[in-house]
């Protein structure tokens, strides 16, 4: 779905597994989420210096706005008040221009991108990475909420709809 530029996507999930992770498993989680970015980014053929651009910008948007959330919103992560649900989206409005600015900034200073297509490329970006956070962490942290016994239900209710989808 990179359009604009091969690092970026106009919807980046990844964006809300690091936080829901950080939510629900604490702060100490975030060398794997560098590390997840780090190889995912070298994985898909970027040159050192890209990758370890995007690793700070995506590991530092994750901490920030776990960080806020926690801070400043009192955040419960089954989402059960309005103020979580409008929490998340300012914080995720603040928390994903971290990533955006600082995975564009490198994507120019790399040769990656034309300093003429900055603001599309950080749009697509920053945008990409909004979607992530408002559509994949909410999944992810309500899910995690949820009873074990429930969690099975849901699996084996999960697997009978794909058995019936894939004979339709």
């Amino acid at each position: 779905m990179a359009y604009v530029q091969i690092n970026t996507s106009p919807v980046w999930p990844p964006t809300g597994i690091a936080l829901a992770a950080l939510l629900i498993f604490g702060y100490n989680v975030w060398p794997a989420i560098s590390l997840g970015v780090l190889l995912g980014s070298l994985f898909t053929g970027a040159d050192i210096g890209v990758a370890v651009g995007i690793t700070l910008g995506n590991t530092l948007e994750a901490l920030a706005g776990a960080y806020l959330l926690k801070r400043f919103v009192n955040f419960h992560n089954v989402m059960d008040r309005v103020q979580d649900v409008i929490g998340l989206g300012l914080v995720s409005v603040f928390s994903t221009t971290i990533s955006a600015t600082i995975g564009t900034t490198t994507l120019m200073l790399t040769g990656r991108g034309e300093w003429s297509g900055f603001g599309a490329l950080w749009s697509t970006w920053w945008i990409g990475d909004l979607l992530g956070a408002l559509v994949v962490a909410p999944i992810l942290l309500v899910w995690a909420s949820l009873p074990r016994q429930r969690q099975r239900r849901l699996y084996v209710e999960g697997g009978i709809l794909m058995v019936l989808l894939g004979l339709v």
